[in-house]
């Protein structure tokens, strides 16, 4: 897990840096860091049997201009939903997550939309006895789709609500997927 947080980071400061001259010097851009809770929907809600998690969140945003209404932001966060019940068939779900975002500004309101593409890798742990404890299923990153909004109660302060859809794996018997969703409610910093 270490390495997979150490590479999204690497990722989004080589972002960062190439995507500085983008913008002009004068343009407002703000780094975020989000703490919150995690509402697991779909496939996520029945592996962990509807068990709340928790997730945090970097960000640097290019915020909208007045003249396009439209900026973007890097993002790269973790999640954690652990499940509730060893006597079914539940699971411990953590995912790693990078990616872009497209910001509207909604005219002068303190309310932006966001949206955007992120790859996601799920470390998923069995806590079944019969069926076998531990991991499970692929690690490998997938694409994934999110959108939202965020509210600014101040320059430094927001809170965030984002629904997340993302893919873990194919089970190749059943000829099914699971994809794992949830909500995300964060309140964030800006500096």
């Amino acid at each position: 897990m270490m390495q997979k947080l150490t590479k999204i980071g690497f990722a989004l400061v080589l972002a960062a840096v190439g995507t500085t001259g983008l913008k002009a010097a004068d343009d407002d851009t703000e780094f975020s860091a989000k703490v919150g809770l995690v509402n697991p929907q779909g496939d996520l809600r029945s592996m962990t049997d509807r068990a709340l998690g928790y997730g945090g969140e970097l960000g640097w945003d290019f915020k909208p201009t007045k003249d396009a209404g439209v900026g973007f932001g890097l993002n790269a966060g973790y999640l954690i939903t652990r499940g509730k019940n060893e006597a079914r068939e539940t699971f411990d779900a953590k995912g790693t997550y990078a990616g872009i975002d497209l910001i509207y500004a909604i005219g002068e309101t303190p309310l932006t939309i966001r949206t955007g593409l992120q790859m996601i890798s799920w470390d998923v742990t069995s806590l079944q006895p019969t069926v076998g404890t531990g991991a499970q299923g692929e690690t490998a990153w997938k694409l994934g789709f999110r959108f939202g909004a965020e509210y600014r109660f101040s320059k430094t302060w927001s809170a965030t609500a984002m629904y997340d859809f993302s893919h873990w794996r194919t089970d190749t018997d059943a000829n099914t997927g699971s994809n794992p969703s949830f909500v995300s409610l964060m309140v964030g910093y800006k500096f």
